[in-house]
């Protein structure tokens, strides 16, 4: 597997990029590569709305940059600005364009699973469903998951 590191954009509509981020996750997967993410990992750890904290994170992932062989910048969702910053620090031979296979079908299915996970919310909440009503819509939204996941994983639609 050869190391890769991943851009895409995660400031803005951070929860719509972390979904990304994890469809660009499973895209290296499928290419047999070993992705890095920085702001997969380094978000965890500091605020990316502190300046500071988004600048150190960012800098801790730029040598990344020299020991991967890759850097696949993921454009579906367009070039960020933190993306421009990295591009200017990786050469051009490094550099791949890249799509995700299936990201409409992946994101919508995600969609989906948000849905059903709240209607089994409501049930709960409202104490109107049965154990096995809210069972089945909880079993949906993971199944609606997976499926995401392994197409994407695989390129190979359902």
């Amino acid at each position: 597997m050869r190391p890769v590191v991943i851009e895409s954009p995660y400031s803005g509509d951070v929860s719509r990029n972390r979904l990304y981020l994890e469809a660009c996750i499973l895209d290296c997967l499928r290419r047999g590569e070993t992705p890095y993410a920085s702001h997969k990992m380094l978000t965890d750890a500091l605020d990316d709305l502190e300046p500071e904290e988004r600048k150190l994170g960012m800098s801790a992932g730029y040598p990344w940059v020299e020991l991967a062989e890759t850097s696949a910048i993921y454009i579906d969702l367009g070039v960020s600005r933190g993306m421009e910053k990295a591009l200017k620090l990786c050469p051009d031979a490094k550099i791949e364009r890249r799509t995700v296979l299936f990201w409409r079908e992946f994101e919508q299915l995600h969609k989906e699973a948000r849905v059903e996970d709240a209607h089994a919310d409501r049930l709960e909440g409202l104490g109107t469903g049965t154990t096995e009503e809210i069972e089945v819509w909880r079993r949906a939204a993971v199944t609606s998951r997976k499926i995401a996941r392994r197409m994407v994983l695989t390129g190979v639609r359902p």
